[in-house]
């Protein structure tokens, strides 16, 4: 399979655990904490990059997407919308598979 680019969003769940905030990726299941929101969440973008690239490199990335209902788009999505109840503090992160990082004023 030949490396496809193109973007993901991803449902993130933040929550406060002592002093530490917790932020796990829904459909990778990948996790990291920080001393703020801010901080976990960087964490978690670049935690979720070198995720992708794995499946990537395995050649796995294809079939995982299929089988956890991860829909791959050709341009950056003009509307996210996450998928959790209101209830919880999170956000829809947007992820380039061709990038390491992605612009601040694109991030969502």
């Amino acid at each position: 399979m030949g490396r496809e680019s193109g973007f993901v969003i991803l449902n993130v769940v933040f929550r406060k655990e002592g002093k530490w905030v917790v932020a796990e990726c829904l459909e990778l299941g990948t996790s990291t904490f920080g001393r703020s929101y801010d901080e976990a969440d960087k964490r978690l973008r670049e935690a979720l990059h070198l995720h992708l690239q794995g499946l990537e490199e395995v050649g796995e990335r294809e079939r995982f997407f299929m089988e956890h209902g991860i829909k791959l788009y050709a341009e950056y999505p003009s509307e996210v919308e996450g998928r959790i109840s209101p209830e919880v503090f999170h956000k829809a992160h947007v992820i380039s598979l061709e990038e390491t990082a992605i612009p601040s004023s694109q991030a969502v």
